[in-house]
C-alpha cells in the first residue's frame, strides 16, 4: 500500500517523495530567513535539516544563491 502512494504522488507531483519534501523545506526556510531573525541553524532545525553546511548547500543548488545571500 505505502509503494502505491508513493508510485501516485511521484506521478501527481512529477518528482519523487525525498525530492518534494527537500522543495518545501527550502521554500519555508526561504520565508524564515526574510520574515524572521533566526540565526541559520534555529532555521535549519524547523525546516527539519539536521546539519547546516547540508542545508546551505542543497539550498544554493535549488534556489541559486546560498541562505546568507537571502
Amino acid at each position: 500500500m505505502k509503494n502505491c502512494v508513493i508510485l501516485i504522488m511521484q506521478k501527481e507531483i512529477g518528482e519523487n517523495m525525498n525530492k518534494f519534501v527537500t522543495s518545501i523545506r527550502v521554500e519555508n526556510s526561504k520565508k524564515l530567513l526574510v520574515n524572521t531573525d533566526y540565526k541559520l541553524w534555529q532555521i535549519c532545525e524547523k525546516v527539519g535539516f539536521s546539519n547546516s553546511k547540508y542545508f546551505s548547500q542543497v539550498f544554493k543548488k535549488i534556489v541559486g544563491v546560498s541562505p546568507k545571500e537571502m
